[in-house]
């Protein structure tokens, strides 16, 4: 039983690591250029996503934290942690192997970043440097749970479209390079990107090294204090062991400002024959809100 559980175990660590081994979890919520004067010193945020899709289909709760000091205009602190995703469906397949869910907690990889900012007028310049740490790990001692904390982490990445992956790449330490550009280009109508490069370590010297490469773009009307916008991003990962795996992703939104706060949601759809298969329709809704102080 044991050395049955270590396999799949094992067999997970790679199939994550090679297929989809978040933090702006697609998001970090779209910042709006309001948000972000000189004057803010503190952003805290969170987020609840539902996830549905897979064959069988699996349901799951997400959840994402967010938390940003900037001490000055140039400079800013982010750390983004997930705290745990649960399982609502009761009866789990993970390529062949059936299982019931035993719901767990599975700690995702804190990934705290530092970010230079620049802003000219209504063009916002974000560039930064991060790491995430090695928290997320796989229980190998319960076939069942070894199966249900595979489908989640599995779909906890499909939430978010895989994007920011390395928060919950198991047992690896990652290092992070974001770049963000937003820009007003009139009154109303904005428009960003998002580009990031991930660096995931194994802890265990015989694992292969992954790396990540990801690219957003968004779209969006504004009408204050409401933006809609639409979102589409691309992340490709890459090992010297395996073939690469590549995802889109495609997130209608809206967000509005609530003075000092901020509320949103999007429905985030996983298009094409990607790193999550095209067995099924994988899609996401999720709902969140912050403030600045």
């Amino acid at each position: 039983m044991q050395n049955y559980s270590r396999a799949v175990g094992v067999g997970l660590v790679a199939l994550l690591g090679a297929m989809v081994s978040p933090v702006r979890a697609q998001g970090v919520p779209v910042q709006l250029l309001d948000l972000q004067d000189s004057d803010t010193t503190l952003r805290v945020a969170g987020e609840l996503g539902i996830y549905s899709g897979m064959d069988p289909r699996v349901t799951q709760l997400q959840s994402l934290l967010y938390f940003g000091v900037a001490p000055s205009e140039a400079f800013e602190l982010t750390i983004e942690w997930a705290p745990g995703g649960t399982i609502l469906s009761e009866q789990l397949d993970f390529f062949g192997i059936a299982s019931t869910n035993k719901a767990r907690f599975t700690p995702s990889n804190p990934t705290v970043t530092a970010f230079y900012r620049h802003r000219d007028g209504d063009l916002q310049l974000r560039l930064g440097a991060g790491i995430a740490l090695p928290l997320t790990f796989v229980d190998e001692t319960d076939n069942d749970a070894v199966i249900t904390e595979a489908i989640s982490l599995t779909v906890r990445t499909a939430t978010w479209g895989a994007w920011d992956i390395w928060i919950l790449a198991p047992e690896r330490l990652s290092f992070v390079l974001p770049f963000q550009l937003e820009a007003r280009l009139i009154e109303q109508l904005a428009l960003g990107t998002d580009l990031g490069v991930g660096f995931m370590i194994p802890l265990e010297s015989a694992a292969d090294p992954i790396y990540s490469l990801q690219l957003a773009l968004w779209l969006a009307v504004v009408a204050d204090p409401i933006m809609v916008g639409l979102r589409m991003h691309t992340v490709g990962m890459f090992s010297p062991a395996g073939d690469p795996q590549s995802n889109v992703a495609l997130a209608p939104f809206i967000q509005a400002d609530l003075g000092a706060g901020f509320v949103y949601t999007r429905f985030l759809v996983n298009v094409g024959d990607g790193m999550y298969g095209d067995t099924d329709l994988l899609w996401s809704v999720t709902v969140g809100g912050g403030g600045d102080f």
